[in-house]
């Protein structure tokens, strides 16, 4: 009888021992697993910042490009303006030569 007690208190004790060393190796590996999460998600913050930047750099590009081109556009409509004007006084330039030319 003192042995199968014996044997009893020697599985309990077992199993005891076994769930303790199950719940130990869970926390550690839950542990491990937030950390692993939490670097993850440092990293994916610090790739996020640097996407963020370069989005920035091509924006202010782009409106620097933008500006540049709108000058270019503004100093192109100035002179489509002009030449009508520059046109007709080259045509009575030119009526007043001819004038000149037949008046001698």
């Amino acid at each position: 009888m003192e042995a199968i007690i014996s044997a009893g208190i020697a599985a309990a004790a077992a199993i005891i021992v076994g769930l303790l060393n199950t719940r130990s190796m869970t926390n550690k590996t839950m542990q491990m697993n937030k950390e692993t999460i939490t670097e993850i998600l440092h990293q994916q913050e610090l790739h996020q910042q640097e996407v963020n930047a370069a989005h920035q750099q091509t924006i202010a590009l782009i409106e620097y490009k933008i500006d540049a081109l709108t000058k270019e556009v503004r100093e192109h409509n100035n002179f489509a303006r002009r030449m009508p004007i520059v046109e007709e006084r080259i045509e009575v330039i030119n009526h007043r030569i001819e004038d000149l030319e037949k008046a001698e």
